[in-house]
């Protein structure tokens, strides 16, 4: 199968590719040399499986990329050929995406999964809609702290009203909105704390 390299990363590399004659992408988790071989082996494949379960399990629920097939440290996906949310310019089109895009959390957050990087550089637009990629940081938990991570992250990646407009669709979807909201509050204000203790000890 021929491949051919679009992204570098730190963990993994992305390739385009060819699935059973349907333009794919390939995830695949790259060997670090200064890691011992077998723990670097079960590290790859370890993580390699909790992302595909994650995007198994949300499978038919949001829009993202199907997997087409898993390997020890490979994932097989549709190749989602759409611009980054994070590209586009700042206009009324952003609202319904990041409108959909709260919905996505929402669904990931009440299947008990955090996506560890939710921000407008992992949604694709594409078709009119917004599709959410990169599951590599997500994984299964029922933490609030976690969900109200992805919140914060958002958040720090969009101007004061887009997050209103996201916060608006999350909420409105989200089953257990409410703590999660309370824990990015408390979370922002731990932040606050910290910033003005180092600024007295500075001093």
């Amino acid at each position: 199968m021929e491949m051919r390299m679009i992204a570098e990363g730190a963990e993994a590399n992305i390739y385009s590719c060819s699935f059973v004659g349907m333009r794919a992408v390939a995830k695949r988790r790259v060997r670090k040399e200064y890691r011992i071989g077998s723990l670097d082996m079960y590290l790859r494949t370890h993580r390699t499986k909790v992302e595909a379960r994650v995007m198994l399990a949300l499978s038919g629920r949001i829009k993202m990329p199907r997997v087409l097939a898993v390997t020890a440290d490979t994932i097989y996906m549709d190749f989602i050929d759409g611009r980054r949310l994070s590209t586009l310019p700042v206009g009324k089109g952003i609202e319904a995406y990041l409108v959909e895009s709260g919905r996505w959390l929402a669904i990931m957050h009440d299947s008990g999964i955090t996506h560890g990087d939710f921000t407008p550089a992992n949604i694709i637009v594409w078709g009119g809609a917004a599709y959410v990629i990169d599951f590599g940081l997500s994984y299964f938990t029922d933490s609030i702290e976690d969900k109200a991570i992805d919140l914060l992250l958002m958040k720090r990646s969009v101007n004061k009203e887009l997050f209103s407009v996201f916060m608006r669709s999350y909420d409105s979807a989200a089953k257990y909105s409410r703590p999660v909201k309370e824990r990015l509050a408390d979370i922002e204000l731990r932040g606050r704390y910290q910033s003005r203790s180092l600024a007295t000890v500075r001093s």
